[in-house]
């Protein structure tokens, strides 16, 4: 209950902030925190598994590390994505856009799924932690270098901008 409570009104915070802030800066911020509490979870339970220090006491740091996670996800990466998604995209191939976006995200949340409790088996529960957030850093830096900006855009004036930085890489039909 709380993690649903947690995801909406961090949800609702998105969609309040989302033309003030700007879509990329807002998924920026969800990566980033995303990869940072990632981070975080790993080093508590480093710590713990390695016996490094007495951590016995601090049992609620991995909740605050996942409600952080689940907060962080819901501003940007829950939201705004899909906000960005329809408006990269001309109207023809929108749905076949958002189409492929959900067949990727199902097969992705079902392998990440299946890797957590396979690398937590196999090595320990820390593997995860840094395996995904390695991969939250990718994300941020491929975000930082490709994704447009597309408030207060058009759809032509954003598929200008593809075509100019990134060389015709996006076609605009």
């Amino acid at each position: 209950m709380l993690m649903m409570v947690i995801q909406a009104i961090f949800t609702l915070l998105a969609v309040l902030i989302v033309d003030v802030v700007g879509r990329k800066p807002l998924i920026l911020t969800s990566v980033g925190g995303c990869c940072l509490t990632l981070i975080f979870n790993g080093v508590f339970f480093t710590i713990r598994d390695l016996s490094l220090l007495d951590v016995s006491h601090l049992g609620v740091l991995p909740l605050v590390g996942l409600i952080l996670f689940i907060a962080f996800f819901a501003l940007g990466l829950g939201s705004a994505v899909n906000l960005l998604l329809g408006e990269l995209f001309p109207a023809n191939v929108k749905a076949k856009a958002a189409c492929l976006m959900n067949m990727i995200f199902a097969i992705g949340m079902f392998v990440s799924t299946k890797f957590y409790q396979y690398m937590a088996d196999e090595y320990s529960l820390v593997v995860p932690f840094f395996v995904f957030a390695a991969c939250q850093l990718v994300g941020f830096l491929l975000c930082l270098k490709y994704v447009p900006e597309t408030r207060n855009k058009t759809l032509e004036q954003i598929q200008q901008e593809l075509k100019r930085e990134h060389r015709g890489v996006v076609p605009t039909q």
